[in-house]
């Protein structure tokens, strides 16, 4: 009876938040990287904090928005990311 308490605070998005930024950072760093998801990781805090601060009309809501549009420029000059590895087919 006491857990039905609590169940009543559980949303099913609590955690996007969280997993909209762990999925900014490993498709900066690269999907098959640990290292460059962790160094991705570090660049999205860093942009989304130093942006908002060093740029006057950008405010707090818009630092997730300047991370992305971070991590789409790297993704056009890297498309596998900043230490993935490029996969190579032969046919």
């Amino acid at each position: 009876m006491i857990a039905a308490q609590y169940l009543g605070r559980l949303d099913f998005n609590l955690m996007a938040g969280v997993l909209l930024y762990g999925f900014a950072a490993a498709t900066l760093g690269g999907f098959d990287s640990i290292k460059g998801a962790v160094i991705g990781g570090v660049i999205v805090g860093m942009v989304e904090a130093l942006i908002p601060a060093s740029i006057s009309f950008i405010g707090p809501q818009l630092s997730l928005a300047m991370a992305l549009v971070v991590i789409m420029v790297v993704l056009y000059f890297k498309p596998e990311g900043l230490f993935g590895t490029k996969r190579v087919e032969r046919v």
